[in-house]
């Protein structure tokens, strides 16, 4: 009797997670599409900027110094990355 009643409330439990990620996933699968259209269209390059971190630092701040401490550049696509990054930002190749 108990472990059916284990298996119910596994299964349920498995059920209810299962059912709260697909819509994440199919978000991220939707996203992926979307960028993979864009960069075949030409409407995006292949290494683009990403919209979370943005072009770079503003003009006039300390970070602005491409000599600026703490700051390690990607020898693949030369993307300034944070010093304590193991991977590009932006193309996530080994820093």
């Amino acid at each position: 009797m108990i472990d059916a009643l284990y298996g119910v409330v596994l299964t349920v439990a498995f059920l209810v997670v299962l059912a709260a990620s697909v819509p994440v996933l199919a978000g991220i699968v939707r996203d992926a599409r979307e960028r993979r259209r864009k960069r075949r269209a030409g409407e995006l390059d292949r290494y683009a900027e990403d919209e979370e971190y943005g072009p770079g630092p503003p003009e006039g701040s300390d970070d602005a110094d491409p000599l600026a401490v703490g700051r390690v550049f990607c020898r693949s696509c030369e993307t300034e990355n944070e010093a304590e990054f193991a991977y590009c930002r932006r193309c996530g190749s080994r820093l």
